[in-house]
């Protein structure tokens, strides 16, 4: 009475921070993934409120976090609609390559946001230059705490960077195994969960995209403002040197 369902999808033109930042972003993740009506952690590791840091849970991003994680969702089974909540332990892990500046640097006031920052512009560069050659992979585990509807709900989400498969994206996995509590037919549950699967992996990839096509535009409008302070410098200095010469 129990299935373990896996899906993958692989996400163009983006680099491993950038599919990590929406999968880490845990109180958001019902904006960015279909059919999840709430998502909200409820402590970090330990009992410390969410976001603190406190007590060896690290900061959500960071690639040694811990937290519980309440979600809601609305999938609709055999005619009715099937609000299953879950709350899960949470767990990140680095299998290998870098380590990432936390993605929720606002959880530690404006001194988080450099090091995103720094960690962004690395990425950026050595993927838009293909001098990156090492292998990344990431993984969210969760295990499920407590359910009325669910006996077991545990999984991983996975982001992959392997060069020597392709350097022009990064590959996304999900795979969780389920085993419903009470009247639900396991067969209805797979079901419906394979048809979202598809949907959730989509969801990511579509904002992860989104995201980094809006980072561009945001770093090409600093450039060309950068470009025109620079004319404006330049000019004015010329006038200058004009006017020390005919005075």
């Amino acid at each position: 009475n129990s299935r373990t369902i896996f899906g993958s999808i692989f996400i163009p033109g983006v680099s491993p921070d950038d599919v990590w930042a929406i999968l880490t972003d845990y109180d958001r993740l019902s904006v960015h993934v279909p059919n999840l009506v709430e998502s909200v952690r409820r402590n970090d590791d330990g009992g410390t409120p969410a976001g603190s840091g406190k007590n060896g849970a690290g900061c959500a991003g960071d690639g040694k976090y811990r937290c519980r994680l309440y979600q809601r969702g609305a999938q609709k089974i055999i005619g009715f609609t099937f609000g299953a909540s879950v709350t899960m332990a949470m767990e990140e892990k680095l299998i290998e390559g870098y380590r990432p500046a936390a993605v929720s640097g606002l959880e530690r006031g404006a001194s988080g946001l450099g090091p995103v920052a720094r960690n962004y512009i690395r990425d950026r560069r050595m993927f838009d230059h293909e001098e990156y050659g090492g292998k990344v992979v990431r993984e969210i585990l969760f295990k499920l705490v407590d359910s009325r509807f669910f006996g077991a709900f545990d999984g991983t989400w996975k982001v992959i960077y392997d060069p020597s498969v392709s350097t022009e994206g990064v590959m996304l996995e999900y795979e969780v195994f389920v085993k419903p509590n009470g009247p639900v037919p396991v067969a209805a549950l797979e079901w419906r969960i394979k048809e979202d699967v598809p949907l959730n992996l989509c969801g990511v990839k579509k904002v992860s995209f989104l995201q980094f096509t809006s980072l561009l535009s945001i770093g090409k409008k600093i450039m060309i403002k950068f470009c025109m302070f620079l004319n404006l410098c330049l000019i004015l200095y010329q006038f200058c040197f004009f006017i020390n010469i005919y005075t």
